[in-house]
C-alpha cells in the first residue's frame, strides 16, 4: 500500500558538465567531508565535543587504573607485613609455651616436695629415751 503524498523534485540542468571547474577539487572514493565547498564538513562541534569528552573519560580511566595499582601495591605490602608479623608471633608463642611447660614442671616439683615435707611432719618423731629421773650433779658442800 502506498499513501498519497506530495512529491518534490529538484530541477537540474538537463546536460552533463564535461568541463571541470578549476577552483573545485575532485576527490575519488569515500571521504569524511564533502569535497564541495558549498556543504559544511561532517565534523561538527558535536563530534568535537564528543571526542573531547572521550579523551577526558580516557584520562579518568587511566588515573583510576594508576590509583588501583597503588592500592594493590599497598595491599601487597600489608599482606607481606602481616605474614612477617604472623611468623614472629608464632615464634614468640612457641617460646612462651616452652616457658610455661618449664614452669609447670617446676610447680609440680615444688608441690611434690611440699607434700613430702607435710608427710614427714605428720609422722611421729622417734622419742629418745630419757632417764626417769634426771641426774643431778652433786653440789659441793658448803664449808661452815
Amino acid at each position: 500500500m502506498h499513501e498519497k503524498h506530495v512529491a518534490y523534485r529538484v530541477e537540474a540542468d538537463p546536460a552533463w558538465k564535461l568541463q571541470a571547474n578549476p577552483n573545485e577539487q575532485v576527490i575519488i572514493g569515500n571521504t569524511v567531508t564533502d569535497a564541495r565547498t558549498t556543504r559544511k564538513p561532517m565534523l561538527t562541534q558535536e563530534v568535537t565535543a564528543e571526542v573531547v569528552r572521550s579523551q577526558r573519560q580516557n584520562q579518568a580511566v587511566l588515573q583510576t587504573q594508576a590509583n588501583i595499582a597503588q592500592m594493590v601495591q599497598g595491599t601487597h605490602n600489608i599482606v607481606r607485613g602481616s605474614k612477617e608479623l604472623q611468623e614472629f608471633t608464632l615464634k614468640k608463642v612457641a617460646a612462651l609455651e616452652a616457658k610455661v611447660e618449664q614452669l609447670e614442671k617446676e610447680k609440680r616439683e615444688l608441690e611434690r616436695r611440699h607434700v613430702e615435707e607435710q608427710q614427714q611432719a605428720r609422722q611421729p618423731k622417734p622419742v629418745e629415751e630419757q632417764p626417769a629421773f634426771p641426774e643431778v650433779e652433786p653440789k659441793e658442800k658448803d664449808a661452815f
